[in-house]
């Protein structure tokens, strides 16, 4: 056998055993967490769940809804840091559930450093209403079934960079007070990020969005890159709010008239955009759109059919040949 092929044979089976060199159970998580012990995990396999229903430091809140009565919600207090880095989950992660039965609402906030990056999720990820209140690093991570961040809210940076979400990402509704870093992303299902707010810098360069991206409603405060991503199918970003500059350089949008438009109605871009070099594949719609100051458009391609009745450049209508090269 040739040695060079040999060695390389045992080079990928150190690190195929290095990669998962232990197993733990989900439940001695949640026994680190209850000793108030740093969960501190690298190059594992944790087994079954990880349910942080069984933490015992929680907060009970009594909610009325009126006619349909009581309703209690537990926040479950997650007080230490949480590293589970290069691992795989082969249970759910619950830190939300709700008990329609019983009327009873679980979520979990996390006070110290989460570190999740180039972890396998190979179950359901479930951090609903979630406050994150330090940096959440999921960077590298795997979500091969459910991720459910909605109406979440991150106090400080979230880093998702080369994500890969296998299901539907959802990200309705929730909050990144700090930096929102999603570049080298890829979406095999739809991205929902509807009714979200970014309120400091929100990095998407380099994603691939494979079906519906979903900004319908979402508001930027600071600046926004979307460079070299891709949009395979429908782009939504109606009734959305560019506080700051907007950047979709070199970004492709593929959609036709079988996989949804690319949508801008009634977005407003407050303080300049860039389309140079971008490409859009099908029909575009600006109805309503407003732009401002500065627009750059060198080079961008329109193969489709653009719709800017009504659109407004720095308070003045204008027109769809406007929109093309500047």
């Amino acid at each position: 056998m040739n040695l060079r092929k040999l060695f390389a044979g045992i080079i990928i089976l150190s690190f195929s055993f290095f990669a998962y060199s232990e197993t733990i159970s989900g439940d001695e998580i949640v026994r680190m967490i209850n000793s108030g012990q740093a969960v501190n995990i690298e190059n594992a396999t944790i087994k079954g769940d990880i349910d942080l229903r069984d933490v015992k430091d929680i907060k009970i809140k009594r909610k009325f809804s009126g006619l349909l009565g009581s309703e209690k919600e537990i926040t479950i207090r997650i007080k230490v840091p949480i590293k589970i880095k290069n691992s795989k989950i082969t249970g759910n992660f619950i830190g939300y559930y709700y008990n329609k039965r019983k009327k009873i609402l679980y979520k979990a906030d996390f006070y110290e450093d989460i570190d999740f990056s180039g972890t396998v999720f190979t179950e359901g990820a479930y951090f609903k209403y979630s406050h994150f209140y330090k940096k959440s690093n999921f960077e590298g991570t795997n979500f091969e079934d459910e991720s459910n961040f909605k109406y979440t809210k991150f106090l400080e940076i979230a880093n998702f960079s080369g994500v890969k979400f296998s299901e539907e990402a959802n990200f309705k509704y929730s909050s990144f007070k700090g930096k929102a870093l999603f570049s080298s992303s890829l979406y095999k299902d739809s991205a929902n990020f509807k009714y979200s707010k970014f309120y400091r810098a929100a990095i998407f360069e380099n994603s691939i969005f494979k079906n519906e991206a979903n900004f319908k409603y979402s508001r930027f405060y600071d600046k926004v890159s979307f460079v070299r991503s891709q949009f395979e199918r429908e782009a939504n970003f109606k009734y959305s709010r560019f506080h700051d500059f907007a950047d979709f350089s070199e970004a492709v949008f593929k959609s036709g008239i079988f996989e949804g438009e690319i949508n801008f109605k009634y977005t407003k871009f407050m303080k300049g955009l860039s389309f140079n070099n971008t490409i859009f594949k099908g029909n575009v719609n600006f109805k309503y759109t407003s732009f401002t100051s500065p627009f750059n458009r060198k080079g961008v391609i329109f193969k489709g059919n653009i719709e800017a009745e009504y659109a407004r450049f720095n308070g003045k209508r204008l027109n769809s040949f406007f929109l093309r090269e500047d």
